[in-house]
């Protein structure tokens, strides 16, 4: 049976039909059904007046939209039917190519409640998930968010911390295979503590050898002020950021600038 849509005059309404619609496919206040008289009992149980059969938009993107919960997305509404009182939008998988992001913006905004009546060109982010430290703006650039969120989807969010810390200017950029190659050799893991690093760490044992000096001199190895050597540590070479996605712990960085 052929898929029809029908948009709703807000994504509640949207929502609240859908919920009477377990095979129901929902694009911000847009929603998807191939069963009309199943649809008009589930809008007659929501209690919902205003909606608009729909018979314009252009064709849903060749690529499809995907998101599986595990990569940054971004939240595009419609300015024109922002600006009317109604909120009309969708959540767009950001780690993809820039065409296929812009793209899908284009077709949410073929399909505005609006689009009748205004030229609905103008659209804003109003929302982003997944992006940990770095804060997407409103009008961030959509080249930006898909080589930040390309490079999340595979590094993970540590990523997002090096970029906050190392570029908090994201228009300088010029050269983001540099980027992600500075980030590859900055980059040391992910640790319980700034403590936990100096003890754990490889490379700070292989620096001092201290495997040695533990064989050497097993009473003084067990008698090391850990903390004092993280802080020093901390103090030039190395610098850490709260990892806030997994709730506790930091990820531990060589300092690009020392």
């Amino acid at each position: 049976m052929k898929e029809k849509s029908v948009t709703f005059q807000s994504e509640e309404d949207a929502q609240k039909v859908a919920q009477q619609l377990p095979e129901a496919r929902v694009q911000g206040s847009q929603v998807f059904y191939s069963d009309k008289r199943a649809l008009e009992l589930a809008i007659s149980v929501a209690g919902i007046n205003g909606y608009e059969q729909q018979s314009r938009g252009i064709p849903y993107p060749e690529h499809e939209f995907e998101y599986n919960g595990d990569c940054p997305r971004i939240h595009v509404r419609c300015l024109a039917a922002y600006n009317s009182g109604l909120l009309h939008g969708l959540w767009i998988n950001a780690a993809q190519h820039v065409n296929d992001i812009q793209d899908d913006i284009n077709w949410m905004l073929s399909w505005s409640p609006v689009a009748g009546s205004e030229v609905c060109e103008e659209w804003a982010i109003h929302d982003a998930e997944g992006f940990g430290t770095f804060s997407v703006r409103e009008w961030e650039s959509l080249e930006t968010i898909s080589n930040i969120a390309q490079a999340i989807a595979e590094h993970g969010e540590a990523f997002a911390a090096f970029i906050a810390c190392e570029f908090p200017r994201m228009n300088e950029i010029e050269d983001w295979d540099e980027v992600l190659e500075k980030f590859q050799d900055a980059y040391l893991g992910y640790f319980d503590s700034e403590k936990d690093f100096a003890l754990k760490s490889s490379e700070i044992d292989e620096m001092f050898d201290f495997a040695a000096f533990q064989k050497q001199f097993p009473f003084w190895a067990n008698h090391v002020d850990w903390e004092s050597v993280a802080v020093d540590l901390f103090c030039g070479e190395y610098y850490s950021v709260k990892a806030s996605d997994k709730g506790y712990g930091v990820y531990v960085f060589r300092n690009c600038q020392s």
